[in-house]
């Protein structure tokens, strides 16, 4: 894990930076500040000539202030003693500007919060859908470095939790205790006859990590209750899962282990569609 990319409104230190500056110590890697001013879009209408004025000389002193707010961002990076660092800002819809800086980018950091657009469960779960990178979300009021100590992992045998599970090894390495939450889902329909296999215990000891094995009992559609449980009852520093194993509308309107988790989480999460 070498570059780390952290959406941010503001260069202060965030939480989503103070959580990603730690994770960079860990892994000597970099931090990626990225500010979206996204474009605003007016009602055709020729009684807006003005107010359309007004608006573009609005985005642009937007701009201008993001721009040169990558002083203070270099600043606080280097009391926070991270080596390599830049500070990106970018014009263009938020979901497909963010995914287009995920290309050199090995995780993405967000917070939960609901009085920023790009900070609600609906909108988080867009990201995790668009991103294509590992997602850390942060919980609302969160603002404490990343630990690594006990990392729980939900794990189904879908595409998505394996995905999940792969794109954390570098934390799992760190970690010392791992929690295996192993549950079962409804088979998907699929083109594929007979999947290669995937044994998730012997793809662990592969790599040399030693982990504890706890079974979910519950039914897929009360999964995510059960499976922010036994990481609260083990103490689990960070939560690692697959996002969004149905379709985005199903989760939406049915809830679902995702939406549950991102609603409900007191520790960070690591998800991956």
């Amino acid at each position: 894990m070498q570059d780390i990319l952290v959406l941010t409104a503001i260069p202060a230190p965030t939480a989503a930076l103070v959580y990603a500056a730690s994770l960079a110590k860990y892994f000597d890697a970099s931090v990626t500040g990225l500010h979206v001013c996204e474009p605003i879009v007016l009602p055709v209408d020729t009684s807006l000539t003005a107010a359309a004025g007004l608006v573009v000389a609005w985005a642009q002193e937007r701009l201008t202030r993001a721009r040169a707010a990558s002083v203070e961002f270099s600043r606080w990076a280097r009391r926070a003693d991270i080596e390599r660092s830049s500070w990106l800002v970018a014009q263009g819809p938020m979901l497909e500007t963010v995914a287009f800086a995920g290309n050199w980018h090995d995780l993405l950091v967000v917070e939960r919060d609901d009085s920023a657009g790009w900070g609600t469960i609906n909108a988080l779960g867009q990201l995790i859908l668009k991103a294509q990178l590992p997602v850390v979300v942060l919980p609302n009021l969160h603002n404490l470095p990343a630990a690594l100590d006990c990392i729980a992992v939900a794990w189904n045998g879908s595409p998505e939790s394996t995905r999940a599970l792969h794109a954390s090894l570098p934390l799992l390495r760190r970690a010392r205790r791992i929690l295996l939450l192993s549950g079962q889902r409804r088979a998907p329909f699929s083109p594929v006859i007979e999947p290669p296999a995937f044994d998730v215990g012997n793809y662990l000891e592969c790599h040399k990590l030693n982990f504890e094995q706890c079974l979910l009992e519950r039914p897929s559609e009360h999964s995510g209750t059960e499976i922010l449980e036994l990481a609260a009852s083990m103490r689990a520093d960070l939560l690692v899962m697959g996002g969004y194993g149905r379709s985005r509308f199903s989760e939406w309107v049915l809830g679902g282990a995702t939406r549950h988790v991102l609603r409900e989480a007191r520790i960070p999460v690591l998800l991956r569609h």
